[in-house]
């Protein structure tokens, strides 16, 4: 019985394959990335954080009434947000009325 070495050179006939399949694949990892990032933006609360795993229990606490307040937020204040300047202060708005 043959052992399925993982590292074995391509037979000929098949690298013209390779053209197609790395392209093909490279798009499909870009578009699932790009689907992604838009929830990473808006539900920050769901992902895992470094205080998650290595954080003291008082960190974990305060993480977990940041990921309540942050979790009742509805789709418009989470767009807000993201909008927002990282101090907290608004963009400044070029047209006044």
């Amino acid at each position: 019985m043959a052992t399925l070495n993982p590292f074995r050179v391509l037979p000929w006939y098949q690298w013209p394959l390779i053209p197609i399949i790395v392209p093909s694949v490279a798009i499909i990892l870009v578009l699932m990335m790009v689907r992604a990032m838009p929830r990473e933006w808006l539900y920050p609360e769901r992902s895992v954080h470094a205080y998650d795993i290595a954080g003291s229990a008082a960190k974990k606490a305060r993480l977990g009434r940041w990921r309540d307040a942050y979790g009742k937020l509805p789709f418009t204040g989470r767009v807000y947000r993201l909008f927002m300047k990282p101090g907290g202060k608004r963009w400044r708005r070029t047209f006044r009325q």
